[in-house]
């Protein structure tokens, strides 16, 4: 994770952490719209490099899942739509190291010495 805008592993490992279950999650319509914005919000914190805009979409990401409680009568549940997972694999993508579009010690070095 880039460390000259506040991020650290911890806050890159709880991203990913709940990335990756989202791909597994199956929630009413209503709630897979909340996580879409969500993710959007993720994607904008990334682009900004705002640790703290970060760090609330992980947060709000974390308490949008699905409930164990299904209420009677409720809408029926499904899995993640391809747009959704496609944004999400997007996310998972630059939040690992190994991406060629993950933030960098180098980067954040060469940053530095630019200045």
């Amino acid at each position: 994770m880039d460390r000259q805008h506040g991020w650290d592993d911890r806050l890159a490992r709880d991203a990913m952490a709940v990335l990756g279950d989202l791909a597994l999650w199956e929630m009413a319509p209503p709630r897979w719209a909340n996580v879409a914005r969500i993710l959007d919000r993720l994607d904008s914190a990334l682009t900004a490099g705002d640790p703290v805009a970060l760090r609330e979409a992980v947060t709000d990401l974390e308490i949008a899942g699905p409930v164990r409680l299904t209420l009677i009568g409720a809408r029926p549940v499904t899995g993640v739509s391809q747009p959704i997972l496609e944004l999400r694999n997007a996310l998972v993508h630059r939040l690992t190291p190994d991406s060629p579009t993950a933030p960098t010690p180098e980067d954040d070095s060469a940053d530095r010495q630019a200045r």
